[in-house]
């Protein structure tokens, strides 16, 4: 109701039919444990869905579309995705254990495949440090450029920085290293710097 009155004259709004809010009850407060529902405003649309096990509501739509919010929920899922590709595989990247105290820095270039398809290449520079109250401060600068099947197209292309600060048991240890003990993050996509939160929702 307030989201009509608030449109100009000229659209419409209408709500799908089919469309459904299930509610809880907690503590004597209604919270909404599942949402469904696609809005119309003129030719665009609103969809907001949430599952009951999701603790987030997902809103999307083409009244988004090519907007700065949009824009900034894709850099968040780009730059997350090409971390956790580096993390997946930085074993390759040779770090020494002693640029752990020092924080040396060094420079990388991963080639990611499927089979004998180039699919991605990510190139840059990191750094690694122990912290003094037992934290694993890490930093990422780097180029992900995506490939067409054909291995040589590309696809999509962005700079990003990354800095992670991490919990973890050892230090010392590449093993203990889990993307969901971050203590603090900042992130840049293509100079642009991204919501934390929603970095940290697609590493999910």
């Amino acid at each position: 109701t307030t989201l009509s009155k608030s449109i100009p004259p000229s659209m419409k709004l209408e709500i799908v039919k089919g469309s459904f809010v299930n509610y809880k009850t907690q503590d004597g407060i209604r919270v909404v444990s599942s949402l469904n529902v696609t809005i119309f405003i003129g030719d665009k649309t609103i969809e907001i869905e949430k599952d009951a096990d999701d603790k987030w509501i997902e809103i999307d739509g083409t009244f988004f579309d090519n907007t700065q919010l949009e824009k900034m929920l894709d850099a968040a899922e780009d730059a997350a995705e090409a971390i956790k590709e580096i993390f997946n595989n930085i074993s390759k990247i040779g770090i020494e254990f002693s640029s752990l105290t020092n924080g040396k820095q060094h420079s990388f270039n991963l080639k990611i495949k499927d089979g004998e398809s180039l699919e991605a290449e990510i190139n840059g520079t990191t750094t690694f440090k122990k912290t003094d109250d037992n934290k694993l401060s890490t930093s990422f600068d780097f180029k992900y450029t995506e490939y067409e099947d054909d291995g040589k197209t590309v696809d999509e292309e962005f700079n990003a920085k990354v800095s992670l600060l991490l919990n973890i048991n050892n230090p010392l240890s590449f093993i203990d290293i889990n993307l969901k003990g971050i203590a603090d993050v900042s992130v840049s996509f293509n100079g642009i710097e991204v919501w934390a939160d929603a970095f940290l929702d697609e590493l999910d």
